[in-house]
């Protein structure tokens, strides 16, 4: 039988079908698919997780959806600004990881907070592009050997201008190890 996810918990907001699931928040602007988390984690038989801007939590719910339904425990790790962890300036976690999940904010697209530190308040694409550099020059270094770095991130379209955010990091001054 294949873990689809409904196996742990119920749908939230009202929803009494059993068989329904989401992963974190549906209402939370920016949550993507667990879907994605869970075929990443099963292919790569992943043992531990790194969530450094964990969201709306669709990422720490998977990882607990998993490691029930499978009876093993992954060990997960989720940080997030919200909760005073800075993905440029905190310390990073100790041990490392199979897996480095990363979906930051497509620059100024969604404003997620007010703090100045979040990169989705960076006024220019080039601070941003710098900043989302950086940070995943300091996340490459809690991926285990053999493990894997994951980066969900879309391009921007503004105002009849397209603006290429993964690129930035295909010709980034940080490489990572």
């Amino acid at each position: 039988m294949a873990w689809s996810g409904s196996e742990h918990r119920n749908a939230p907001y009202g929803t009494s079908d059993p068989f329904v699931f989401v992963w974190g928040d549906a209402r939370y602007r920016g949550n993507c698919t667990g879907y994605i988390v869970k075929d990443l984690i099963l292919r790569f038989k992943c043992q531990s997780v790194f969530d450094p801007v964990e969201g709306s939590g669709t990422v720490r719910d998977v990882v607990n959806g998993i490691s029930q339904y499978l009876k093993k425990k992954i060990q997960y790790v989720g940080e997030d600004l919200k909760q005073g962890w800075d993905i440029l300036e905190s310390p990073m976690p100790l041990n490392q990881f199979d897996l480095v999940w990363y979906h930051p904010p497509y620059w100024d697209i969604i404003k997620y907070s007010g703090n100045p530190k979040d990169l989705s308040n960076c006024d220019t694409l080039n601070d941003f592009e710098d900043k989302l550099s950086r940070s995943v020059e300091r996340l490459s270094k809690a991926v285990k050997p053999g493990g894997i770095m994951v980066i969900l991130i879309g391009d921007k379209r503004k105002s009849g201008n397209y603006y290429a955010l993964f690129r930035t990091l295909l010709f980034s001054k940080y490489p990572g190890p």
